[in-house]
């Protein structure tokens, strides 16, 4: 064996020994190893050329004031008359969907079945709050972190994290379902980055109404000013609406709260679907049936100058004038 040979063999065995067998690796091996077929004359006059560039290619690097080639920068001879191809190129991927297609490829990788993400820990919303039993938890940069605890037989039905709230100073609204089966608002809240060790009941004019029989929400007012919550009873319908500044009932006065009868058939078990923000001071509830084949209702409010909560006369029901505020 002439010396380059060696020199040549002993260079590559070294390279070789630095290279991880990748899965893609391995299938474009066995790509080129599959193709049976003979080169044109002048072909091999191509491939001792080819073969002398890399063998410069594995050599130079050892020498001082070269730089060290990518494998990707290597010329290799396509074997089928179209003469070289750089490897990596749009070429050279075309060839391997054909080869599978034919059969003399290899087979596509099976796919890999993603596992599901750790509950435990925050998805991509930086306040995300959970209710697990009787605990209700805050996801933060800290790590989970209980913010309040119900007596036993009751539970949490749902909750809202108010606009604005950081993971330092966090407030939350929740609907709770005591061991009777009644329904009631209550709220908790992060002061410096400590639970607050309270879980205030939504009291007198603020509470929710004794016959309600389903309550959907409660829903923050894109600006943090009003919890927002639907009560059924019966067929009719009520949105009930909460000033907020420091606590229900804490806002300006004409939002201290009020209660709107919707033009929404009761009985249905309905449930806000949707919040979206229109502009200004707008903003619009879509309620939904627990029954996907019954029609959804939009509901459209507004923010007056003083504070106060609107809606359309043509969302109200004869009867469903907002009540004036109480206590």
């Amino acid at each position: 064996m002439m010396a380059i040979e060696e020199l040549v063999r002993d260079s590559l065995r070294r390279r070789a020994e630095d290279v991880e067998a990748t899965p893609a690796l391995w299938r474009e091996v066995q790509r080129r190893t599959a193709r049976r077929r003979w080169l044109p004359g002048w072909q091999y006059a191509l491939g001792g050329a080819a073969a002398a560039v890399l063998a410069a290619a594995v050599i130079l690097p050892n020498l001082d004031g070269f730089p060290t080639p990518q494998v990707d920068d290597a010329v290799t001879d396509r074997g089928d008359g179209g003469g070289p191809e750089i490897m990596g190129d749009p070429g050279a991927d075309a060839d391997t969907e054909a080869d599978t297609e034919a059969g003399t490829g290899d087979a596509p990788p099976a796919e890999v079945e993603e596992l599901p993400d750790d509950p435990s820990l925050p998805d991509d919303d930086p306040l995300r709050v959970t209710a697990e039993g009787r605990e209700l938890t805050f996801h933060g940069p800290d790590g989970p972190r209980v913010l309040a605890e119900l007596d036993p037989g009751d539970e949490f039905v749902s909750w809202a994290v108010r606009p604005g709230s950081g993971s330092d100073d966090l407030t939350v609204v929740s609907l709770i379902r005591d061991t009777d089966g009644v329904l009631g608002m209550r709220w908790t809240r992060l002061v410096d980055g400590d639970p607050d060790p309270a879980l205030e009941v939504f009291g007198g004019p603020y509470a929710v109404g004794p016959a309600a029989a389903h309550v959907a929400g409660p829903v923050w007012s894109p600006d943090g000013g009003h919890v927002l919550w639907v009560e059924e009873s019966g067929a009719d319908v009520t949105l009930r609406s909460v000033g907020w500044d420091d606590g229900p009932g804490t806002g300006e006065t004409a939002s201290d709260h009020a209660g709107f009868g919707l033009d929404v058939p009761g009985g249905r078990d309905l449930e806000v679907r949707e919040l979206t923000e229109r502009g200004g001071d707008r903003f619009v509830l879509v309620l939904a049936p627990a029954d996907p084949s019954l029609e959804t209702h939009e509901v459209h409010v507004e923010r007056q100058a003083d504070g106060a909560i609107s809606l359309p006369p043509e969302h109200l029901r004869e009867d469903g004038d907002p009540d004036s505020p109480r206590g």
